[in-house]
């Protein structure tokens, strides 16, 4: 599943924080964010930001440590061939669940709760964000109250980093006794009032101003926080007003507020590497990129290196393929086509494209780095039209991405638990239908996402995403930009907070707030 990231730039922010001066509530945390959430059910959530909340309060069977792997949450192991989880023909996946865990009202958890789950999943009341991966289910038994059994229709070795983890979405495990007979979740009492097996429950939800969370009383172990609050700001530039007036504990950054903020005595500057990976998208149908030799050129023009010195200001590391380096499915032997200025002129003189449509969403990133390329481009003898486009009409499905009017298109991706999440490039994805933006078609790479998806042999899954990323780069699909990177603004008496690839909660369990 295709998720599409936007940096909100803001500069010029004024500060009136006290240098050096220690600050924060002992056992309170405030956490700034600029998402309004809409629902707390955490099915429904589609925005990282709304799915990482929800982890605070409900959980996964499986989740992702701070190093990136994945973990137990509510089961004793995540299965595996090795650990008798996967049987030998990877139909049938076998949950052995915990036996300590309650609910934060006191109620035990057991295989009933991931079974009404999976119903709650499927039923077409509840508009839950994509239910594909589930249909792969051919049944799900329950044979005690500490085993979930799942039944594939064909193997699926990725299936314990899909379902009902931390990853592209949070299918986390609900209450059953808590929607006493329906599984209409939206319009339960619950979604207004929730609670799970989390490390804290929602003690208020004010909407547009905060939700208040307190320690879950049968969560284990317990959180060494009072209190977490999470405030929901205008945008990027009253969090960071937040941060320097030491009213928000932590707070996201881009990278101009970065470089604003590093000079600023008593900040805490924490920098988190994602699974994901900016690019320059060609659209590979339209007539002027069709060929191989014509994208080789235009990425042979751009300067990698000055775009992440001049446009990324030196924060950011180089990306070399679709995938993250933080994967170990990642090709470090990988370098990406080399800046050859003089090979692409040489090229587009002799075979002239006209006019390149550029399109892009406007922020003060990507307006400089739009600047860059249309100046690079026109150095080899290639004139780049410009196109800034609103979020809502860049990805809308009548929008320039889902109709192919363009020819290149500065995008961001970011993954889930499992590489597969990273792969977007099926023939089968092509947009209108799917998600992938480039229309991308190739047969060595399709056969390779089919042994991924497939074969129990690790081995032969990661050989499989090396094929798959060679691919990518022998039929420049896309020129990798930068390794998606965020950064937090962070109080520095906040102790042990280390967010993972994917999530700032991750290790919320650990954190501490002492000021001194």
């Amino acid at each position: 599943m295709k998720r599409w990231l936007v940096l909100f730039i803001v500069v010029g922010v004024t500060s009136c924080t006290r240098e050096g001066a220690a600050w924060g509530t002992p056992g309170v945390v405030h956490v700034a964010t600029n998402v309004e959430v809409h629902s707390l059910v955490p099915e429904f959530a589609f925005d990282q930001v709304q799915i990482d909340l929800a982890q605070l309060y409900t959980q996964p069977l499986v989740g992702i440590s701070t190093n990136n792997r994945a973990v137990p949450v509510l089961c004793t192991e995540v299965p595996s061939v090795a650990n008798g989880g996967i049987s030998p023909d990877g139909r049938t996946i076998t949950y052995h669940l915990r036996r300590d865990v309650r609910f934060a009202d006191g109620v035990p958890f057991t295989s009933a709760d991931v079974a009404f789950t999976y119903r709650a999943i499927l039923d077409p009341s509840n508009p839950v964000n994509d239910t594909s991966l589930y249909r792969r289910v051919s049944s799900l038994e329950t044979p005690d109250r500490w085993t979930v059994r799942i039944r594939l229709r064909a193997p699926w070795p990725e299936e314990p980093r899909e379902l009902f983890v931390a990853g592209t979405f949070l299918d986390a495990i609900l209450p059953a006794h808590a929607f006493h007979g329906t599984v209409d979740l939206a319009r339960s009492d619950w979604a207004q009032h929730p609670f799970g097996t989390g490390p804290f429950r929602v003690e208020s939800w004010t909407r547009s101003e905060n939700i208040v969370l307190t320690p879950n009383p049968y969560a284990r172990p317990q959180p060494r926080l009072r209190e977490v609050i999470v405030d929901f700001v205008p945008d990027d530039n009253a969090a960071l007003i937040g941060l320097l007036n030491h009213s928000e504990d932590v707070a996201q950054l881009d990278e101009l507020q970065v470089l604003r903020v590093r000079s600023t005595r008593g900040i805490r500057i924490v920098r988190q590497t994602f699974n994901g990976v900016t690019s320059i998208e060609f659209n590979v149908k339209s007539p002027r990129l069709s060929t191989v030799a014509a994208r080789r050129a235009v990425a042979e023009s751009i300067d990698r290196r000055a775009i992440l010195r001049d446009a990324y200001h030196g924060l950011l590391s180089p990306a070399t393929t679709e995938l993250s380096p933080v994967l170990p499915e990642y090709d470090r032997s990988i370098a990406g086509i080399p800046y050859d200025p003089a090979a692409a002129r040489s090229y587009f003189r002799s075979h002239p494209v006209g006019t390149l449509e550029l399109g892009y969403i406007p922020n003060g990133i990507d307006n400089n780095l739009a600047v860059m390329l249309q100046a690079e481009l026109r150095a080899v003898g290639v004139n780049v039209a410009v196109h800034a486009y609103p979020e809502s009409v860049f990805f809308d499905r009548s929008g320039p991405l889902f109709e192919g009017k363009f020819d290149l298109a500065i995008l961001a991706y970011i993954g889930g638990l499992d590489p597969i999440d990273s792969e977007l490039f099926r023939c089968a994805d092509a947009a209108p239908v799917g998600s992938d933006l480039g229309r991308f078609c190739d047969r060595a790479y399709d056969a390779a996402y089919a042994r991924a998806s497939s074969d129990l042999d690790p081995a032969a899954g990661r050989a499989a995403f090396f094929t798959m990323q060679r691919a990518m780069v022998d039929r420049v699909a896309l020129v990798p930009l930068a390794v998606y990177t965020l950064f937090y603004g962070v109080n520095p008496s906040l102790r042990n907070f280390s967010p993972n690839m994917l999530f700032i909660y991750s290790n919320a369990t650990q954190w501490e707030m002492n000021p001194k």
